[in-house]
């Protein structure tokens, strides 16, 4: 494991909460209220602020040593829900899912590496992410990766119930690079991943993966 760091995504967050802890504070010094009072509510935002810099923490990239060039790592921390045949019928694919609590990093990193080729957003409903429908009816982000063996690599960035927000960084024509960062994902949610049959995945069904750390398999 590399070292943990704080993403840039929690700064408008720790603004909003700069601004409640500014506002309250400013309200229980011109009104009098029991000592308890500011007590529970500065109690409560140092909980809150805690909770908030361990979500947004991630680590570097860190390819493991036997990573190669027809490898996947895998794009999120989590547990893998999924391996079947793809949910789109058009496609000749292993469909691997992995579900991420809402205590695991959610920055998605790029499983391999090529050129992006498709970015599209899908706005739909917020099912709980565990939920197999989730992949087809919640909102979410869908990103086509192509190999330089030619196949293409489908990304499905899901939204839970909670999360509310999936932003990507990354765009149509880019080149991209195994371990980079490909976008965040708000509280708990899944990534899907679309994959040419001729892949042979090295993971099981339940197990514990790690972002960039994680190797789902191989291409034959």
């Amino acid at each position: 494991m590399t070292a943990t760091r704080i993403h840039r995504e929690v700064k408008p967050y720790l603004i909003g909460h700069s601004i409640c802890v500014l506002i309250a504070s400013g309200l229980f010094y011109w009104y009098t209220t029991p000592w308890y009072y500011p007590l529970a509510w500065f109690s409560a935002q140092v909980s809150l602020l805690l909770f908030t810099l361990y979500f947004f923490r991630y680590r570097d990239a860190a390819l493991p040593e036997k990573f190669s060039s027809q490898s996947l790592l895998s794009p999120a921390d989590g547990h893998v829900v999924a391996l079947e045949p793809s949910l789109h019928e058009d496609l000749d694919a292993l469909r691997l899912s992995i579900y991420l609590h809402g205590t695991d990093t959610h920055l998605i990193r790029i499983p391999c590496s090529g050129k992006v080729v498709n970015v599209t957003y899908h706005p739909g409903k917020h099912l709980v992410a565990f939920n197999p429908k989730s992949s087809l009816l919640n909102e979410r982000l869908e990103v086509g990766i192509e190999h330089a063996n030619g196949k293409i690599v489908t990304l499905t960035l899901v939204a839970g119930l909670l999360a509310r927000r999936i932003k990507p960084y990354i765009t149509v024509g880019q080149e991209v690079r195994a371990g980079e960062e490909l976008g965040y994902i708000l509280l708990g949610s899944r990534v899907d991943m679309d994959i040419p049959n001729s892949f042979q995945p090295t993971v099981e069904l339940n197990q514990k993966v790690f972002s960039s750390e994680s190797i789902l398999g191989d291409w034959s």
